[in-house]
């Protein structure tokens, strides 16, 4: 019975089509794109960063993506992130 639990997950992250909120991903990505080496600077990330009050595991898999599909375009890196997150 979880397999089925777990695929009605993954096809709602899947086909999702939009978002809660218009800043859903960005703290994550934000401090993806830091620790990815993609931003230079720890003044480009939130005020989270400096306090430790964040999560890392989010952003270390969005890195990891961010880094394995360089060229992924926006649509492709937020269902990714949708399905992590319902996993």
């Amino acid at each position: 019975m979880w397999w089925v639990i777990l695929a009605i997950h993954l096809l709602a992250a899947w086909f999702s089509v939009g978002h809660h909120h218009p800043d859903e991903h960005f703290q994550i990505l934000e401090l993806a794109w830091y620790r990815s080496g993609l931003a230079h600077s720890s003044e480009a990330v939130a005020w989270e960063f400096s306090s430790q009050i964040r999560s890392g595991l989010a952003p270390w898999i969005a890195s990891r993506v961010m880094l394995a599909l360089p060229a992924a375009d926006p649509e492709t890196i937020a269902r990714i992130l949708r399905t992590v997150a319902s996993l």
